[in-house]
């Protein structure tokens, strides 16, 4: 009936002069088959202004670089 929410969660954040990161339980799916994912994105800033953002999240091994790194989460 209703479309896939995500629920996102911050665990935590740190600072370190010109670069950030952060934690996130990330919930997403329909009810009744939520799944849960954990996540962390880093932020650094050069002296120009240009921003690098990286996230990072768990993969299984049968994901390889062929594969659609998110299939495994959207259970297709």
């Amino acid at each position: 009936m209703f479309g896939s929410i995500p629920k996102i969660k911050m665990v935590t954040v740190q600072v370190n002069g010109n670069e950030m990161a952060w934690a996130w339980a990330n919930h997403f799916g329909t009810e009744p088959n939520i799944q849960m994912a954990y996540s962390i994105e880093t932020f650094a800033w050069d002296d120009d202004g240009n921003l690098l953002i990286k996230t990072y999240y768990p993969m299984p091994e049968s994901v390889d670089s062929e594969s659609d790194p998110y299939a495994h989460l959207l259970g297709q």
